[in-house]
């Protein structure tokens, strides 16, 4: 699933790579609208105007899901949140756990321990867009890579999540 550090070249960044310690921007949670363009504090945001925002940021591990040759082309790398499937499983069934781990969850990629790193999965309804330049500034955080095979079950997965392929 994973492969070995020392075959790939830690100046490139690949898709299924492992990020520890990013800024990962959490927009479901407490973001709130702080002041419109004329800096005025407001409460609620309207179309028409453009608004600063408080974001609640947590550094947590990413995965990027932007294709290896992508990266090197593109100005922008997709990334999506890691969480740890103990904590995770707490919250919900068994079943879905199980699910989780045979990848029947389109929206939810499996990730097995390996190491010091912990059973997890990747929450692929959690996309950003992250400017190549602040990847690149993380490269160093690098814990893990997926091999061949895992960009395969994650291209997979992606595949299933948005192009809906008849199975």
């Amino acid at each position: 699933m994973y492969a070995e550090q020392g075959l790939l070249d830690p100046t490139t960044l690949y898709q299924g790579d492992l990020i520890e310690d990013f800024p990962f921007h959490d927009l479901d949670s407490h973001s709130s609208v702080v002041r419109n363009e004329s800096g005025t504090l407001v409460e609620q945001a309207t179309e028409d105007q453009n608004y600063l925002a408080l974001i609640e940021t947590k550094k947590r591990t990413v995965m990027i899901l932007s294709q290896t040759c992508d990266i090197q082309r593109r100005t922008h790398v997709i990334v999506c949140p890691i969480f740890d499937l103990q904590e995770y499983s707490r919250t919900i069934s068994r079943d879905k756990v199980e699910a989780l781990k045979k990848r029947t969850i389109n929206y939810l990629f499996y990730l097995p321990a390996h190491g010091n790193f912990q059973e997890s999965f990747a929450d692929l309804q959690q996309i950003h867009y992250v400017p190549l330049e602040t990847m690149n500034s993380y490269k160093d955080k690098r814990v893990l890579s997926l091999s061949d095979l895992g960009r395969h079950h994650l291209s997979w997965s992606l595949a299933s999540l948005f192009g809906r392929p008849a199975s």
